[in-house]
């Protein structure tokens, strides 16, 4: 940890991936962005070079699918393996997709890690943050008093924001030019008296001071993507018929289907939190508010069934964290 950060006493309960969501992956995920794959490529706007060519997707196709806000669209399409003429092919595709919504949670720590890292030298700087997470949707105060009201199609978190920081018809200058602010002094507490850091310290930060710069990035990709909403919802009935996640489970039952760790919650800065307000139920609960994206932090439907039991049982699952959480400034 860099100079001047503390341990995070407020841990965000995250799920893992398990052997049933290897399963799940290899059934229905696997095929699900086989054929998400196959309806980009046919919007694609370069023509195959020969008739054998494999089906590819280029970047204006991807682009156009995608549609995360400004720099972040970009970031995302270098994580995907591509050919010499920027075309991304199906299972590089199919791979990258799996890699957001079904991979355990240090890949996904990877992944964040390197749509942060624009020159690929392996570090990053404070400019690297600040250029992404100003294309980060702030929630606005209301969303954070009020975190149980679903979030109207006016909100932030609900639109697509393609020209970034003064993008007028997301929120006005000022208040864009007082986000910019908050990032700042977050780059400067996250970095101390360092000029770069690498990846082990990024995950550390994010794992025993505060997440920001990781549940930022996964709460726009699980929140913008268009497979999003089909994704969790495939997930739900995939467990309900195979993980005895009914209605009628007990919550012993649900804790043991899932794999659950822990990172420091997101508290640097309001507008990127996405932990437990007063009055509302469960633990790092985060979500777009249509009930159907669980985003990183596991299936809200059935949260509140076994959170309990989750928290009875975490020190004994997760001694490494418990000491963690025990450590000195």
């Amino acid at each position: 940890m860099t100079n001047g950060q503390q341990t995070n006493t407020e841990m965000l309960m995250i799920e893992d991936i398990s052997e049933q969501d290897r399963e799940f992956i290899h059934q229905k995920v696997r095929p699900y962005f086989e054929t998400i794959f196959q309806d980009i490529a046919m919007r694609r706007h370069s023509p195959k070079k020969t008739d054998d060519e494999l089906e590819f997707i280029d970047k204006v196709a991807f682009f156009e699918y995608m549609n995360l806000p400004g720099y972040i669209n970009d970031r995302f399409f270098s994580l995907f393996q591509k050919s010499n003429d920027e075309h991304i092919y199906e299972k590089a595709f199919t791979d990258g997709m799996i890699g957001v919504y079904a991979s355990s949670i240090e890949e996904r720590m990877k992944l964040t890690f390197q749509m942060y890292d624009f020159d690929k030298d392996g570090c990053l700087h404070p400019e690297d943050i600040r250029m992404l997470l100003l294309y980060v949707p702030f929630k606005r105060e209301e969303e954070l008093t009020q975190p149980g009201t679903p979030l109207s199609p006016k909100s932030p978190l609900r639109r697509q924001n393609t020209e970034g920081l003064y993008d007028r018809s997301q929120s006005d200058y000022f208040t864009r030019k007082n986000d910019e602010g908050e990032i700042n002094k977050f780059t400067a507490q996250v970095f101390g008296n360092n000029t770069a850091i690498s990846y082990q310290e990024y995950a550390d930060i994010n794992s025993n001071v505060s997440s920001e710069m990781f549940t930022s990035l996964m709460r726009v990709l699980h929140d913008c993507l268009p497979c999003s909403k089909n994704f969790f919802h495939m997930k739900r009935q995939y467990r309900a018929r195979n993980c005895d996640f009914d209605r009628e489970m007990s919550p012993t039952a649900g804790a043991s289907q899932m794999t659950i760790k822990a990172i420091a919650s997101p508290r640097m800065v309001r507008g990127l939190s996405i932990g437990k307000s007063p009055g509302r139920k469960g633990v790092g609960e985060a979500s777009s508010g249509d009930g159907d994206s669980p985003l990183y932090t596991g299936d809200e439907q059935y949260q509140s069934r076994f959170q309990s039991t989750m928290q009875s049982q975490f020190s004994n699952r997760m001694p490494d964290v418990r000491v963690k959480k025990n450590m000195n400034p």
